[in-house]
Protein backbone atom coordinates (compact mmCIF):
# COMPACT_ATOMS: atom_id res chain seq x y z
CA UNK A 1 0.00 0.00 0.00
CA UNK A 2 1.29 3.64 -0.65
CA UNK A 3 0.73 5.47 2.57
CA UNK A 4 1.95 9.14 4.16
CA UNK A 5 2.74 9.92 7.28
CA UNK A 6 2.64 13.10 9.34
CA UNK A 7 -0.55 14.59 7.10
CA UNK A 8 -0.70 17.85 8.59
CA UNK A 9 -2.15 19.32 5.91
CA UNK A 10 -4.03 16.38 4.26
CA UNK A 11 -7.69 18.12 4.19
CA UNK A 12 -6.12 20.20 1.26
CA UNK A 13 -5.77 16.99 -0.72
CA UNK A 14 -8.18 14.98 1.51
CA UNK A 15 -10.58 13.66 -2.51
CA UNK A 16 -7.00 12.64 -3.96
CA UNK A 17 -6.29 10.90 -1.31
CA UNK A 18 -9.68 9.07 -1.17
CA UNK A 19 -9.89 8.95 -4.90
CA UNK A 20 -5.80 7.61 -4.71
CA UNK A 21 -7.10 4.66 -1.96
CA UNK A 22 -3.98 5.91 -0.37
CA UNK A 23 -3.89 5.28 3.24
CA UNK A 24 -2.34 7.85 5.30
CA UNK A 25 -1.34 7.79 9.01
CA UNK A 26 -1.45 11.68 10.58
CA UNK A 27 1.28 12.28 13.22
CA UNK A 28 1.06 14.18 15.49
CA UNK A 29 -2.61 13.10 16.03
CA UNK A 30 -3.40 16.65 16.92
CA UNK A 31 -2.68 19.56 15.30
CA UNK A 32 0.02 21.97 15.69
CA UNK A 33 0.76 24.98 13.55
CA UNK A 34 5.18 24.34 14.65
CA UNK A 35 6.34 24.11 11.19
CA UNK A 36 6.43 25.46 7.59
CA UNK A 37 4.75 22.23 6.89
CA UNK A 38 1.50 22.84 8.93
CA UNK A 39 0.82 26.30 8.89
CA UNK A 40 -2.44 25.37 7.67
CA UNK A 41 -3.08 22.67 9.94
CA UNK A 42 -7.06 22.71 10.99
CA UNK A 43 -8.34 21.01 14.76
CA UNK A 44 -11.04 19.46 12.46
CA UNK A 45 -9.00 17.64 9.48
CA UNK A 46 -9.88 14.24 11.13
CA UNK A 47 -13.12 14.97 10.08
CA UNK A 48 -12.76 16.36 7.03
CA UNK A 49 -10.61 13.42 5.60
CA UNK A 50 -13.54 10.87 7.04
CA UNK A 51 -16.09 13.06 4.94
CA UNK A 52 -14.25 13.41 1.62
CA UNK A 53 -13.97 9.51 1.86
CA UNK A 54 -10.91 8.44 3.20
CA UNK A 55 -10.91 5.34 4.80
CA UNK A 56 -7.43 4.38 5.11
CA UNK A 57 -6.60 7.04 8.07
CA UNK A 58 -4.47 5.92 11.15
CA UNK A 59 -3.41 8.39 14.13
CA UNK A 60 0.25 7.87 15.22
CA UNK A 61 2.99 9.49 16.73
CA UNK A 62 6.75 9.42 15.07
CA UNK A 63 7.54 10.73 18.91
CA UNK A 64 8.14 7.37 21.18
CA UNK A 65 8.21 9.46 24.37
CA UNK A 66 4.33 10.30 23.63
CA UNK A 67 3.13 6.99 22.38
CA UNK A 68 1.81 5.97 25.52
CA UNK A 69 -1.12 8.71 25.03
CA UNK A 70 -1.91 7.68 21.67
CA UNK A 71 -5.05 6.28 22.79
CA UNK A 72 -5.84 9.66 24.39
CA UNK A 73 -5.25 11.44 21.85
CA UNK A 74 -7.58 8.88 19.42
CA UNK A 75 -10.27 9.28 22.46
CA UNK A 76 -10.13 13.10 21.68
CA UNK A 77 -11.39 12.84 18.26
CA UNK A 78 -13.85 10.69 19.30
CA UNK A 79 -15.22 12.48 22.07
CA UNK A 80 -15.36 15.55 19.66
CA UNK A 81 -17.47 13.53 17.16
CA UNK A 82 -15.00 13.58 14.78
CA UNK A 83 -14.40 9.49 14.90
CA UNK A 84 -16.88 7.32 15.16
CA UNK A 85 -16.05 4.81 17.85
CA UNK A 86 -15.21 1.49 15.47
CA UNK A 87 -13.03 4.41 13.24
CA UNK A 88 -11.07 5.68 16.19
CA UNK A 89 -10.20 2.19 17.52
CA UNK A 90 -9.11 1.16 13.96
CA UNK A 91 -7.08 3.92 13.31
CA UNK A 92 -4.63 2.75 15.68
CA UNK A 93 -4.76 -0.87 15.51
CA UNK A 94 -5.99 -2.57 12.48
CA UNK A 95 -5.37 0.78 9.88
CA UNK A 96 -1.52 1.11 10.83
CA UNK A 97 -1.08 -2.89 11.01
CA UNK A 98 -2.95 -2.80 6.88
CA UNK A 99 -0.77 0.32 6.08
CA UNK A 100 2.73 -1.25 7.28
CA UNK A 101 1.55 -4.35 5.94
CA UNK A 102 1.91 -6.05 9.63
CA UNK A 103 -1.99 -7.68 9.00
CA UNK A 104 -0.67 -10.63 7.34
CA UNK A 105 0.81 -11.72 10.77
CA UNK A 106 -2.04 -11.17 12.19
CA UNK A 107 -0.93 -7.38 13.92
CA UNK A 108 -3.69 -5.21 14.39
CA UNK A 109 -6.48 -7.31 14.77
CA UNK A 110 -7.87 -10.72 16.70
CA UNK A 111 -7.70 -13.48 14.43
CA UNK A 112 -8.13 -17.12 15.13
CA UNK A 113 -5.73 -19.02 14.84
CA UNK A 114 -2.74 -15.89 14.54
CA UNK A 115 -0.78 -14.55 17.74
CA UNK A 116 -2.51 -11.72 19.62
CA UNK A 117 -1.85 -9.39 22.02
CA UNK A 118 -4.82 -8.44 23.85
CA UNK A 119 -5.39 -5.54 26.33
CA UNK A 120 -8.35 -4.92 28.14
CA UNK A 121 -9.31 -2.04 30.15
CA UNK A 122 -11.34 -1.27 32.88
CA UNK A 123 -13.54 1.54 31.51
CA UNK A 124 -13.16 2.73 27.82
CA UNK A 125 -10.01 2.46 26.45
CA UNK A 126 -10.14 5.98 24.52
CA UNK A 127 -10.98 7.83 28.07
CA UNK A 128 -8.57 9.41 30.48
CA UNK A 129 -8.75 7.27 33.86
CA UNK A 130 -9.35 4.17 32.15
CA UNK A 131 -6.95 1.89 32.85
CA UNK A 132 -4.99 -1.36 31.76
CA UNK A 133 -6.82 -4.80 33.42
CA UNK A 134 -5.74 -7.15 31.33
CA UNK A 135 -3.18 -7.96 29.31
CA UNK A 136 -2.72 -11.31 27.02
CA UNK A 137 0.40 -11.97 24.85
CA UNK A 138 0.23 -15.23 23.06
CA UNK A 139 0.11 -18.07 26.36
CA UNK A 140 1.12 -15.35 28.80
CA UNK A 141 -1.69 -13.25 30.72
CA UNK A 142 -1.01 -10.36 33.28
CA UNK A 143 -3.58 -8.59 35.66
CA UNK A 144 -2.85 -4.78 36.14
CA UNK A 145 -4.63 -3.63 39.38
CA UNK A 146 -7.59 -1.19 38.47
CA UNK A 147 -5.16 1.91 39.59
CA UNK A 148 -8.09 4.97 39.02
CA UNK A 149 -11.66 4.80 39.19
CA UNK A 150 -13.97 5.00 35.57
CA UNK A 151 -16.99 6.74 35.55
CA UNK A 152 -17.91 6.46 32.42
CA UNK A 153 -17.76 7.90 28.73
CA UNK A 154 -20.87 9.75 28.79
CA UNK A 155 -19.40 12.04 31.66
CA UNK A 156 -16.34 12.47 29.82
CA UNK A 157 -18.17 13.26 26.55
CA UNK A 158 -20.72 15.73 28.26
CA UNK A 159 -17.66 17.79 29.78
CA UNK A 160 -15.70 18.64 26.80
Amino acid sequence: YQRRVRGAEAHLVARQIADANVGIVLSPPRCTRSSFESLRCRRDRVKLLIDAGVSKLAIGNLETETLRGLRIDVGHEFARGRLSELAALRSFTSIPAQLFGLDEHGVGSIVVGKSAKLTLYAGHPLVVGSSVALVVDRQRRRCVPDEAPYDGFDSYRGHH
